[in-house]
């Protein structure tokens, strides 16, 4: 009778709770779209760059170098598939920037890489894939959108979080600790979290220096200053714990710093040789893998200015940052206008 009342009331109250939330989120307005016009979900800017996330800028900037039609929407709306980036078109979505790429490229008809031959077409693959899966994995880049949140507890902290977290301070601490307590503490609710949000994806040079240097402390105020004490403390434990563990599986945890920064170091050489003194990665028109590095750069050495990287790019490969300087006046004017913005709405 004891154990019925002990995990019977609260998954009573917590099922009660998701379908409150679920009544309140079928409420809300849907945003009116244009026909033809994409829906880019994506997470919100930085106080740095206009995204923290290169996946997301990517993908944005992607969209503006073709043209493409297309609206933001910022927040952490999920696709069916758990993913972050992910877009929605006459009626479809789709999720995973490098899946958005491919089926914008066929709807639209359009191909950046079309004045590539095959070799050059090659490389630049080649280099995108490079940042993202090996590079990019030393950062731990907000959002990274890798993951999936198809649990039945993760979809209503995701529901609870963007309908009412966002708007009421007091009730974001009741649901964080409603989870992490329902949950059994830092062993269930809270290890889901660390699982789940794809702002804690571990992608391995910058994730190290985002969770384990002395940016870190920044980054959990900048995440979790609004929670009382002591949990934003112990929500920032569990997480660092899960991410120090997919570091150790990845391989790159069970090196020593500096060889974890070598690591970035050589792959941002090797790009920065083939860039050389030409304005893109393969001459005066840029590519997709422009694109990707662009966002690669914006994404770790702009958006954590302290980090290795971003000295990397300040002394050894400049022409990187030259790179991306000149990427960012082509397809951003309103850099610094998207920034304002959200610091505003805050």
């Amino acid at each position: 009778m004891h154990i019925l009342v002990y995990f019977g009331v609260p998954a009573i109250a917590f099922i009660a709770i998701y379908f409150i939330v679920k009544k309140l989120q079928g409420k809300e307005n849907k945003r009116f779209i244009k026909p033809a016009t994409v829906l880019l979900h994506q997470l919100p800017p930085s106080d740095l760059a206009v995204s923290g996330s290169p996946p997301c800028l990517k993908l944005e900037t992607f969209l503006r170098m073709t043209k493409i039609p297309y609206e933001s929407e910022y927040g952490m709306k999920f696709s069916k598939k758990g993913k972050v980036p992910w877009i929605e078109f006459n009626g479809q979505e789709i999720a995973d920037s490098n899946f958005c790429i491919r089926f914008l490229m066929k709807e639209f008809r359009v191909d950046m890489d079309s004045h590539l031959n095959f070799t050059d077409r090659a490389v630049g693959h080649s280099i995108r894939r490079m940042l993202e899966e090996n590079t990019y994995c030393n950062i731990l880049s907000w959002g990274s959108g890798q993951t999936s949140y198809n649990s039945f507890g993760v979809k209503f902290i995701f529901v609870s979080l963007e309908i009412l977290v966002c708007r009421e301070k007091k009730m974001k601490n009741f649901l964080f600790f409603f989870f992490f307590f329902l949950g059994g503490g830092g062993g269930g609710g809270g290890a889901e979290i660390a699982r789940t949000i794809p702002f804690f994806k571990v992608s391995p040079t910058v994730a190290y220096y985002r969770w384990f240097s002395d940016f870190a402390p920044g980054m959990r105020e900048q995440l979790f200053g609004q929670l009382f004490l002591p949990l934003k403390y112990l929500v920032f434990y569990m997480i660092k714990r899960k991410v120090w563990k997919d570091l150790w599986s990845h391989g790159i945890g069970r090196h020593t710093e500096q060889e974890i920064y070598g690591i970035a170091e050589r792959d941002l050489l090797a790009v920065s040789e083939i860039l050389g003194q030409k304005k893109f990665l393969f001459g005066d028109k840029p590519c997709l893998a422009d694109a990707g590095l662009f966002a690669f750069i914006a994404g770790s050495a702009w958006d954590c200015p302290a980090s290795p990287f971003s000295k990397i790019i300040k002394t050894k490969a400049t022409n990187l940052g030259e790179h991306a300087q000149r990427m960012k006046e082509l397809y951003y004017p309103d850099w610094d206008r998207i920034i304002a913005k959200k610091n505003k709405s805050e």
